[in-house]
């Protein structure tokens, strides 16, 4: 059950650790967003490293998914598919949080930038009278 990595078992505890870490991220991010009362904050390098570790994640789930074929024993076999399933559905849930983070975050700053413009020709229009 070697695999570039290490045992299943290794990668496996590397990706849950990695998924803990982008759960406290995006955890993290969030309470920034929501923190201040100009709409929120953005921290980009912690978001490249929450993306950084879902990332991984995947990757890691791609050698899982090679390792456990190889498992002899059935009921073993099933059960570190049933495991690499879980942690890919949830590297995937964390994907999506995050991809509806940055969603908000790109809403925010166009609604900033509207905002601005329209302060801006309201400005030149009122020096204009």
């Amino acid at each position: 059950m070697e695999g570039g990595g290490g045992t299943l078992s290794e990668i496996y505890q590397s990706a849950k650790k990695l998924l803990m870490r982008a759960q406290d991220g995006i955890e993290r991010l969030e309470r920034l967003e929501n923190s201040t009362s100009s709409g929120g904050l953005d921290s980009p390098e912690l978001s490249f490293v929450v993306k950084k570790d879902i990332s991984q994640v995947l990757s890691l789930c791609a050698d899982m998914d090679r390792l456990w074929r190889s498992v002899q024993a059935k009921p073993q076999r099933d059960l570190w598919r049933r495991k690499v399933e879980l942690v890919a559905e949830e590297a995937g849930s964390l994907k999506e949080s995050l991809d509806r983070y940055f969603a908000r975050n790109q809403r925010r700053m166009k609604e900033a930038q509207e905002r601005a413009e329209l302060l801006g020709r309201a400005v030149c229009f009122l020096l204009s009278v």
